[in-house]
């Protein structure tokens, strides 16, 4: 509710595709204050029909779940939400969600991104999301900033769940 721009431009990054010959895996940072909806208009996007068509597979990992010295790459211990019945068939990329509570560990994030550059399909992206700022470092592209909804907002989203579409 209320994040339509915002949406678009989690949309327009998932569904644009690189030239041929672009060889970096592409990153989405997503930030905002805690508790401003990042996990749930990243969900949200997600569940959009051409995003699905899009990916052979959507995975939702934390930062805890790539804390381990031994984990190679992002999906390894990954929540898999949503899988196609084409599983690469034909060739399409993967998309992989990681919530990141605070600050993230370059050193980390640098093993985890070159290995999964290494594993990942051609076609494949990244969303990270956090509250903390820092994580737009590592995208590719500009982040999406969320900020809490205006007080306007917040008194129409409250009228529209209790009386519906009616004023």
């Amino acid at each position: 509710f209320g994040r339509q721009m915002e949406a678009e431009l989690v949309l327009n990054f998932l569904l644009h595709t690189q030239p041929h010959g672009a060889e970096e895996l592409e990153v989405l940072p997503v930030v905002g204050p805690g508790r401003v909806g990042k996990s749930t208009l990243v969900a949200h996007v997600c569940n959009d029909e051409r995003v699905r068509d899009r990916f052979s597979k959507i995975m939702f990992v934390t930062d805890h779940d790539f804390k381990d010295k031994k984990l190679t790459y992002l999906g390894e211990r990954s929540l898999k939400k949503y899988q196609n019945s084409m599983i690469n068939k034909d060739g399409r990329g993967v998309l992989i969600v990681v919530e990141v509570a605070g600050d993230i560990n370059q050193s980390e994030w640098k093993r985890l991104y070159a290995a999964s550059k290494w594993c990942l399909t051609s076609g494949s992206k990244i969303i990270v999301t956090s509250r903390s700022n820092k994580i737009t470092e590592l995208g590719t592209t500009r982040p999406v900033t969320l900020k809490y909804l205006s007080d306007e907002a917040d008194w129409y989203f409250f009228k529209t769940l209790i009386f519906g579409s009616i004023r």
